[in-house]
């Protein structure tokens, strides 16, 4: 499969086309699939990005989540009391 490579965006663009594209009938696993196979990003770009994008609530209310999910402590504080120094 070919490799993309990405390039500078210069903003948003719009077009005014009454058919959905391809894209937009992926989920987000397999877009963020398509990413993956298709991109030769380094490791943490594509999270990066999706951290950007997100309002500080969003991603607090992710952090939240994804941290008692995984059994994770949230700070170096509650990492300190759970391990010790």
């Amino acid at each position: 499969m070919p490799t993309q490579q990405p390039f500078e965006s210069k903003g948003p663009y719009m077009t005014d086309t009454l058919t959905p594209e391809p894209h937009t009938r992926m989920n987000r696993f397999e877009k963020l699939e398509f990413l993956q196979e298709t991109t030769a990003f380094k490791k943490d770009t594509i999270l990066n990005e999706l951290i950007g994008w997100l309002t500080d609530d969003d991603f607090n209310q992710f952090y939240e989540d994804f941290c008692s999910n995984w059994d994770l402590c949230r700070s170096h504080e509650e990492l300190n009391d759970r391990y010790g120094d």
